[in-house]
């Protein structure tokens, strides 16, 4: 994405097809999901407001070059996602009892009524 000839929009589809597909349910990497989100966030911009679509690819391309700064600090990991979800997106902020999984599950229900994710095994949401 920072190096291409490809558009931004069909790199970003690509992060989220490996955010939102790539990982099994439970399995403690939970920023997976709020990638999802962020990923989703901007690619619907540029499918359903093409208007925003330009601000929308500069965010992508900014997105893209700071998670590479804090890949595996999971203190900088969780600031970024943090700041992306809800300072630069909109996303309100979840009651201490959300968590990422439980978001996402409520997104996709309210957006795609045909999209099942499987449950969490308990002790796990």
């Amino acid at each position: 994405m920072l190096d291409s000839d490809t558009s931004p929009y069909e790199q970003a589809l690509e992060i989220l097809g490996l955010a939102s597909g790539g990982a099994p349910v439970g399995n403690g990497d939970e920023a997976l999901y709020s990638l999802a989100l962020i990923w989703g966030e901007l690619t619907d911009r540029v499918e359903l407001r093409p208007e925003e679509t330009d601000q929308a690819e500069t965010h992508m391309v900014t997105a893209a070059r700071e998670w590479l700064t804090v890949e595996g600090d999971r203190v900088a990991e969780a600031q970024y996602l943090d700041r992306w979800l809800h300072d630069i997106l909109g996303y309100e902020r979840p009651a201490p009892s959300q968590t990422p999984y439980t978001i996402l599950k409520t997104v996709v229900a309210a957006m795609s009524p045909w999209v099942h994710i499987p449950p969490v095994p308990r002790g796990e949401q």
